[in-house]
């Protein structure tokens, strides 16, 4: 897929530029149209790993047409409540702020 890139060239360029550890899980759930991806490293090499890793994905959308994309990240249930926020205003806020939609699931 278009994260990989052929023959692994944009992973290995993720993993280079931004000293994360970046592992596609291509062996799990054979034929699913997802895979998982696990970052690893400190806080600010995995930020921008994700971040390169969503503009590749932008500009797959871009390339296919397709109106939106969809992003699922799996948090610790320690961070969960933090990121909901009281009476769910931080992820509403966020919603606002980036015109996005945020499901949490149960």
């Amino acid at each position: 897929g278009a994260i990989i890139g052929r023959q692994g060239t944009t992973i290995r360029q993720i993993t280079q530029q931004t000293r994360a550890r970046v592992d596609v899980h291509r062996k799990d759930n054979v034929g699913s149209l997802e895979k998982a991806i696990t970052i690893y490293g400190n806080p600010d090499n995995c930020t921008n790993a994700c971040k390169k890793i969503l503009e590749v994905m932008q500009q797959e959308a871009t390339n296919t047409n397709k109106g939106e994309i969809t992003l699922k990240i799996l948090a610790h249930n320690n961070l969960i409540g933090r990121i909901i926020g009281k009476g769910g205003n931080t992820i509403k806020r966020i919603m606002q702020d980036t015109d996005t939609k945020i499901t949490v699931s149960s």
